[in-house]
């Protein structure tokens, strides 16, 4: 019976969202084109504080050089 419910649940949301994919047709392409730029938006914010706060192009201070003893 547990079954039966929750497929007749399953069906109702896919008809559901079935309807609201074909009315909003245009809309879903936008917004999945704005997730794609968003989360590569996302990704080079990460990159670029990953780079500031790991060192990034700092030189590292090197120990003075030592001549050797004539």
């Amino acid at each position: 019976m547990d079954i039966l419910i929750t497929l007749v649940l399953l069906a109702i949301a896919g008809a559901g969202l079935w309807v609201a994919f074909g009315l909003l047709k245009r809309t879903v392409k936008m917004a999945i084109r704005l997730a794609i730029a968003g989360a590569v938006i996302l990704l080079v914010l990460a990159g670029f504080a990953w780079w500031n706060f790991s060192g990034g192009s700092v030189p590292k201070s090197k120990p003075a050089a030592t001549r050797p003893a004539r």
